[in-house]
């Protein structure tokens, strides 16, 4: 009886844990941000769907993939130093390219937390943010508020035009 009410226990414990992994795993999804663990010698273990599409890179398919082959930048001591600050316990985060397998770059922004397994340090987290999107609208954004300045600018000037055309009538129509 105490063996089946331990392993109907574990049963529960692990019908939770996979819950809230999967719960995890569709929150990631969708905020549309890469997740990539890895471990304590800064090799992937794995990468969510959204930074597989945006890596081109997938361990599941067996790729070796370093921390340093995932990201280009041209200070690799900025790669270093912040693999060593997320393994030391500090979490940070960085604006650096993804590299994708195909050899494009990708702007992204990283934060990278240490990753405790067993009460040490075990690897990093890494959420990586496409910036290319954010860019791209800010782009927009800066654009159509030229345009509104450019359309105010012209409304403006009309009004006064319009102003001068009506002192001239009045002064015509007033004599």
């Amino acid at each position: 009886a105490d063996q089946i009410g331990i392993a109907l226990g574990r049963a529960r414990l692990y019908t939770e844990m996979e819950r809230e992994r999967d719960q995890n795993a569709q929150v990631m999804a969708a905020l549309g941000q890469g997740l990539i663990l890895f471990d304590a010698s800064a090799h992937a273990e794995y990468m969510n769907r959204a930074f597989q599409e945006l890596s081109g890179w997938n361990v599941d398919d067996g790729d070796p993939v370093a921390f340093s082959a995932l990201l280009a930048d041209p200070d690799a001591g900025l790669i270093e130093g912040a693999i060593e600050t997320a393994l030391g316990g500090t979490r940070l985060a960085l604006e650096i390219n993804v590299k994708h397998k195909d050899g494009a770059l990708i702007p992204v922004l990283v934060s990278l937390s240490p990753r405790s397994l067993e009460n040490a340090i075990g690897g990093c987290v890494a959420v990586v943010t496409d910036l290319r999107q954010i860019r791209e609208t800010k782009r927009a954004l800066q654009q159509s508020e030229a345009r509104f300045r450019q359309l105010y600018q012209d409304a403006e000037r009309r009004r006064r035009e319009l102003e001068a055309l009506d002192s001239v009538r009045n002064a015509i129509l007033g004599s």
